[in-house]
């Protein structure tokens, strides 16, 4: 088998961790997210921009799962692999129509008809875009959030909202990591504190770009802006075998979060690199004899834009650019 790239790498992940997310999402939030959609009395399709969109397995499930009749969807990714490979999957799917633009037209399986636009761009380059401010009646993050600056993410997603929209930020980690059965609990929980302090410490272009409570954090920004706060749900990650084993994604799904741990810690001179190496074995022949579960925590969060704004069935005309 030839080796891979990060990227490729990080493509396969991308890809296998779809049925784990899907059985992990929050249902009752989701629920509630459709429950507010239908609520609003829409001529037009409804306008979604989902912010670091990777491979588009957002974009998948909320067609899979109809989220609303007619989409107008915009998806921001700035890594160019991760796009590429979302884009050839669109040409192969019989039901999907190419146009000029990145634009993809076409109507799913579930009966959702959709006009999708692909852009590669910074997420901050998107929310300091004074084009892009008040069109959006979803702004949706998927796995993300642990990943950005949150409170200028927060207030960019903010800023994006049509009057009465919704955000909706899924799959946040909110600080637990757990291996079991346990090896040498003492180590492994000074392993995960300073793993979570790598997260905690991330500076990327000179911003703070992480949390390893991001979860947490999303509410307590929330709070004082005086955002409403409409769900909240768990969306755990919980791995086992079943039947003496996992599926093949599960195993690649697994052995890529034990070798980016094991990656991130190689860096760190206050963890005793034998050990970890040791550590890293150990999980990985667990995951061969199908013997390991893997639990983290994650939030899913469903919040309005800020009050005092018109409402979505008052009449908010958003989106003009994707093809309408």
């Amino acid at each position: 088998m030839p080796l891979h790239t990060d990227s490729q790498r990080y493509i396969r992940y991308l890809a296998v961790k779809r049925p784990i997310d899907d059985r992990s999402l929050s249902q009752p939030v989701w629920r509630k997210l459709r429950r507010r959609l239908r609520q609003a009395e829409r001529r037009r399709p409804l306008a979604v921009i989902e912010m670091g969109g990777g491979i588009g397995t957002m974009f998948d499930r909320v067609l899979d799962w109809a989220l609303a009749p007619h989409l107008q969807y915009t998806l921001i990714e700035e890594n160019r692999a991760y796009l590429a490979e979302f884009e050839s999957r669109l040409k192969r799917l019989p039901y999907i129509s190419t146009g000029p633009e990145n634009l993809f037209r076409g109507q799913a399986p579930s009966g959702v008809r959709f006009v999708l636009k692909i852009s590669c761009a910074d997420i901050y380059a998107v929310i300091d875009d004074p084009n892009m401010l008040n069109r959006w009646d979803v702004v949706m993050a998927h796995a993300v959030m642990d990943l950005v600056n949150i409170p200028e993410a927060l207030g960019g997603f903010q800023r994006l909202l049509a009057p009465g929209g919704l955000l909706y930020l899924t799959l946040n980690y909110d600080g637990l990591s757990c291996f079991l059965p346990q090896w040498e609990p003492e180590f492994e929980e000074m392993l995960m504190s300073r793993y979570h302090l790598s997260m905690d410490n991330r500076i990327i272009e000179g911003r703070p770009s992480g949390s390893s409570q991001s979860g947490r954090r999303i509410i307590l920004h929330l709070l004082p802006a005086k955002l409403p706060l409409i769900a909240v749900g768990n969306s755990d990650w919980i791995v086992f075998p079943r039947q003496g084993g996992y599926t093949r994604g599960e195993v690649f799904f697994l052995e890529s979060i034990v070798h980016t741990i094991t990656r991130q810690l190689q860096q760190d001179s206050a963890v005793d690199q034998h050990k970890l190496a040791r550590w890293a074995r150990h999980r990985i022949t667990q995951i061969a004899a199908g013997e390991l579960i893997f639990m983290a925590r994650n939030l899913d969060i469903l919040c309005g834009s800020r009050p005092g704004r018109q409402t979505l069935d008052q009449g908010a005309v958003l989106g003009k650019d994707a093809g309408e």
